[in-house]
């Protein structure tokens, strides 16, 4: 998964996207991105204001919500995007 991002003065927004070439399914697609939002929504409080990004899934993620947020959280954590307080 990437991360492109960009710093701004409003609280922070993200976007999910899951190419046709990860799966040709809809319904998986929209599963993968289902884990995403709901991953990054349980981050948002710890997320530093002022970010827009945009989330690219380069290959399929696992089905387990815990899995999906522990990724979430190291690929915030390398981005330096969360709250260290």
């Amino acid at each position: 998964m990437d991360l492109v991002y960009k710093t701004t003065s409003h609280p922070p927004r993200f976007a999910v996207v899951v190419s046709s070439k990860i799966d040709k399914r809809a319904t998986h697609r929209n599963r993968m991105k289902r884990l995403v939002r709901e991953a990054v929504r349980r981050q948002l409080p710890s997320i530093e204001n002022g970010v827009d990004g945009v989330l690219i899934v380069r290959r399929r993620i696992p089905d387990s919500e815990q899995e999906v947020e522990g990724i979430m959280t190291e690929l915030l954590k390398k981005a330096e995007l969360l709250n260290t307080e």
